[in-house]
Protein backbone atom coordinates (compact mmCIF):
# COMPACT_ATOMS: atom_id res chain seq x y z
CA UNK A 1 0.00 0.00 0.00
CA UNK A 2 0.95 3.64 -0.73
CA UNK A 3 -0.46 6.55 1.49
CA UNK A 4 -0.58 9.97 0.21
CA UNK A 5 -1.13 13.63 1.87
CA UNK A 6 -3.60 14.99 -1.24
CA UNK A 7 -3.87 13.31 -4.51
CA UNK A 8 -1.42 11.28 -5.79
CA UNK A 9 -3.04 12.17 -9.47
CA UNK A 10 -0.36 14.34 -11.45
CA UNK A 11 -0.22 18.39 -10.74
CA UNK A 12 0.02 21.18 -13.02
CA UNK A 13 3.25 23.11 -13.32
CA UNK A 14 2.08 25.90 -11.03
CA UNK A 15 1.17 23.43 -8.14
CA UNK A 16 3.06 23.30 -4.88
CA UNK A 17 6.40 21.16 -4.90
CA UNK A 18 6.14 17.97 -3.96
CA UNK A 19 8.46 15.54 -2.33
CA UNK A 20 8.22 11.63 -2.53
CA UNK A 21 9.38 9.78 0.69
CA UNK A 22 9.96 6.21 0.31
CA UNK A 23 10.50 3.59 3.26
CA UNK A 24 8.78 0.42 4.29
CA UNK A 25 9.07 1.76 8.31
CA UNK A 26 5.85 4.08 8.67
CA UNK A 27 7.24 4.87 11.77
CA UNK A 28 10.42 6.38 10.00
CA UNK A 29 7.71 8.08 7.34
CA UNK A 30 6.07 9.67 10.03
CA UNK A 31 9.28 10.99 11.50
CA UNK A 32 10.70 12.44 8.72
CA UNK A 33 7.44 13.60 7.86
CA UNK A 34 7.11 15.59 10.70
CA UNK A 35 10.96 17.01 10.63
CA UNK A 36 9.73 18.73 7.01
CA UNK A 37 6.16 19.91 8.06
CA UNK A 38 7.58 23.67 8.53
CA UNK A 39 8.73 23.77 4.64
CA UNK A 40 4.73 23.21 4.21
CA UNK A 41 5.02 21.28 1.05
CA UNK A 42 3.25 17.91 0.02
CA UNK A 43 4.52 14.73 1.19
CA UNK A 44 3.67 11.82 -0.64
CA UNK A 45 4.60 8.20 1.05
CA UNK A 46 5.26 4.83 -0.31
CA UNK A 47 6.08 1.92 1.56
CA UNK A 48 8.23 0.20 -0.56
CA UNK A 49 10.27 0.82 -4.33
CA UNK A 50 7.52 -0.62 -6.31
CA UNK A 51 5.20 1.78 -4.73
CA UNK A 52 7.68 4.22 -5.30
CA UNK A 53 7.77 3.39 -9.03
CA UNK A 54 4.27 3.38 -9.33
CA UNK A 55 4.25 7.11 -7.41
CA UNK A 56 6.85 8.42 -10.56
CA UNK A 57 4.29 7.51 -12.74
CA UNK A 58 1.48 9.36 -11.57
CA UNK A 59 3.64 12.92 -11.09
CA UNK A 60 6.44 15.06 -10.65
CA UNK A 61 8.32 15.54 -7.41
CA UNK A 62 10.93 17.88 -6.31
CA UNK A 63 12.87 15.46 -4.48
CA UNK A 64 12.74 11.72 -3.72
CA UNK A 65 14.14 10.99 0.00
CA UNK A 66 14.97 7.20 0.02
CA UNK A 67 15.49 4.59 2.42
CA UNK A 68 18.31 2.38 1.98
CA UNK A 69 17.50 -0.70 2.92
CA UNK A 70 13.76 -2.12 1.52
CA UNK A 71 12.71 -5.45 0.68
CA UNK A 72 12.41 -6.80 -2.96
CA UNK A 73 13.61 -3.69 -4.34
CA UNK A 74 15.84 -2.01 -2.08
CA UNK A 75 16.82 2.06 -2.21
CA UNK A 76 19.56 1.60 -4.86
CA UNK A 77 17.75 -0.32 -6.86
CA UNK A 78 14.30 1.73 -6.71
CA UNK A 79 16.55 4.51 -7.68
CA UNK A 80 18.19 2.94 -10.84
CA UNK A 81 14.47 1.90 -12.22
CA UNK A 82 13.44 5.97 -11.78
CA UNK A 83 17.17 6.93 -12.98
CA UNK A 84 16.20 4.74 -16.41
CA UNK A 85 12.85 6.91 -17.11
CA UNK A 86 13.67 10.24 -19.08
CA UNK A 87 11.09 11.87 -16.98
CA UNK A 88 12.90 11.30 -13.69
CA UNK A 89 16.55 10.80 -14.67
CA UNK A 90 17.11 14.22 -13.25
CA UNK A 91 15.24 14.04 -10.25
CA UNK A 92 17.36 14.37 -7.21
CA UNK A 93 17.09 11.46 -5.24
CA UNK A 94 18.77 11.68 -1.33
CA UNK A 95 19.26 8.55 0.31
CA UNK A 96 18.51 8.01 3.93
CA UNK A 97 20.76 5.43 5.07
CA UNK A 98 22.53 4.33 8.46
CA UNK A 99 25.99 5.82 9.27
CA UNK A 100 28.70 5.65 7.30
CA UNK A 101 31.06 3.41 10.05
CA UNK A 102 28.48 0.70 10.03
CA UNK A 103 28.67 0.95 5.95
CA UNK A 104 32.00 2.38 4.72
CA UNK A 105 30.33 1.86 1.38
CA UNK A 106 27.34 3.58 1.69
CA UNK A 107 28.23 7.08 -0.28
CA UNK A 108 29.92 5.45 -3.21
CA UNK A 109 26.82 2.75 -3.59
CA UNK A 110 24.19 5.81 -3.35
CA UNK A 111 26.39 8.21 -6.06
CA UNK A 112 26.49 4.87 -8.41
CA UNK A 113 22.75 4.28 -7.70
CA UNK A 114 22.26 7.43 -9.14
CA UNK A 115 21.66 10.11 -5.85
CA UNK A 116 22.53 13.62 -5.29
CA UNK A 117 23.49 13.51 -1.60
CA UNK A 118 22.64 11.34 1.42
CA UNK A 119 21.49 11.53 4.75
CA UNK A 120 22.64 9.25 7.66
CA UNK A 121 20.70 8.44 10.89
CA UNK A 122 20.15 9.33 13.29
CA UNK A 123 18.48 12.11 11.18
CA UNK A 124 19.41 15.58 12.05
CA UNK A 125 16.29 18.06 11.18
CA UNK A 126 17.80 21.02 10.44
CA UNK A 127 20.12 19.60 8.20
CA UNK A 128 17.41 17.59 6.38
CA UNK A 129 15.40 20.71 5.81
CA UNK A 130 18.09 22.91 4.98
CA UNK A 131 19.43 19.97 1.81
CA UNK A 132 15.54 20.08 0.77
CA UNK A 133 14.55 23.67 0.62
CA UNK A 134 18.17 23.25 -1.39
CA UNK A 135 16.72 21.45 -4.49
CA UNK A 136 13.07 22.26 -4.26
CA UNK A 137 13.94 26.13 -4.54
CA UNK A 138 16.18 24.64 -7.73
CA UNK A 139 13.24 22.63 -9.09
CA UNK A 140 10.84 25.39 -8.23
CA UNK A 141 13.31 27.75 -10.71
CA UNK A 142 13.88 25.16 -13.46
CA UNK A 143 9.31 24.93 -13.66
CA UNK A 144 10.14 28.79 -13.76
CA UNK A 145 12.55 28.62 -16.76
CA UNK A 146 10.48 26.14 -18.48
CA UNK A 147 7.52 28.18 -18.45
CA UNK A 148 9.41 31.87 -19.51
CA UNK A 149 10.76 29.48 -22.41
CA UNK A 150 7.68 28.35 -23.49
CA UNK A 151 6.35 31.54 -23.33
CA UNK A 152 8.90 32.96 -25.84
CA UNK A 153 8.36 30.34 -28.35
CA UNK A 154 4.15 30.11 -28.19
CA UNK A 155 4.77 34.29 -28.35
CA UNK A 156 7.83 34.22 -31.78
CA UNK A 157 5.32 31.62 -32.83
CA UNK A 158 2.79 34.04 -32.97
CA UNK A 159 4.76 36.46 -34.27
CA UNK A 160 5.68 34.17 -36.97
CA UNK A 161 2.30 33.61 -37.82
CA UNK A 162 0.77 37.18 -37.64
CA UNK A 163 3.56 38.14 -39.98
CA UNK A 164 2.91 35.35 -42.45
CA UNK A 165 -0.70 36.82 -42.57
CA UNK A 166 -0.03 40.43 -42.82
CA UNK A 167 2.98 39.52 -46.05
CA UNK A 168 0.08 37.37 -47.22
CA UNK A 169 -2.36 40.23 -47.57
CA UNK A 170 0.16 42.78 -48.41
CA UNK A 171 0.84 40.31 -51.85
CA UNK A 172 -2.64 39.79 -53.01
CA UNK A 173 -4.39 43.05 -52.34
CA UNK A 174 -5.91 44.85 -55.28
CA UNK A 175 -4.13 47.83 -54.69
CA UNK A 176 -0.18 48.55 -56.09
CA UNK A 177 1.75 48.85 -52.49
CA UNK A 178 5.54 49.76 -51.68
CA UNK A 179 6.90 50.02 -48.54
CA UNK A 180 10.10 51.48 -47.33
CA UNK A 181 12.76 51.83 -44.75
CA UNK A 182 13.61 54.97 -42.86
CA UNK A 183 16.28 55.68 -45.28
CA UNK A 184 13.97 55.61 -48.05
CA UNK A 185 15.12 52.09 -49.58
CA UNK A 186 12.12 49.79 -50.65
CA UNK A 187 11.39 46.58 -48.73
CA UNK A 188 8.78 45.46 -50.21
CA UNK A 189 6.71 45.33 -53.48
CA UNK A 190 3.44 43.61 -54.01
CA UNK A 191 2.06 41.88 -56.74
CA UNK A 192 -0.31 44.63 -57.99
CA UNK A 193 2.65 47.24 -57.95
CA UNK A 194 4.94 44.91 -59.78
CA UNK A 195 1.78 44.44 -62.00
CA UNK A 196 1.49 48.37 -62.52
CA UNK A 197 5.50 49.09 -62.75
CA UNK A 198 6.56 46.24 -64.54
CA UNK A 199 9.22 45.51 -62.04
CA UNK A 200 10.24 42.28 -60.55
CA UNK A 201 10.47 42.44 -56.64
CA UNK A 202 13.79 41.67 -57.18
CA UNK A 203 15.02 44.60 -59.02
CA UNK A 204 13.69 47.02 -56.65
CA UNK A 205 14.24 45.68 -53.12
CA UNK A 206 17.03 47.97 -51.94
CA UNK A 207 16.93 50.31 -54.05
CA UNK A 208 15.43 53.99 -53.61
CA UNK A 209 11.47 54.48 -52.97
CA UNK A 210 12.30 57.71 -55.59
CA UNK A 211 13.10 55.28 -58.82
CA UNK A 212 9.16 54.50 -57.80
CA UNK A 213 7.93 57.98 -57.61
CA UNK A 214 9.76 59.08 -60.90
CA UNK A 215 7.81 56.52 -62.81
CA UNK A 216 5.13 58.16 -61.26
CA UNK A 217 5.69 61.47 -62.67
CA UNK A 218 7.05 60.08 -65.85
Amino acid sequence: MMANRGAVEARSAAASPAILLVDDDAAKRLSVRTILAPLGHDVIEADSGRAALRAVLRQTFAIILMDVRMPTLDGYETAQLIRQRSQTRLTPIIFITASVSEHPMATATAYASGAVDFIFTPIIPEVLRAKVSTFVDLFVQSQQLQRSLESIMALNAALADSEARAQAVLQNVADGIVTADEGGLIESFNQSARRLFGYTEEEVIGQPLGVIIGLLHD
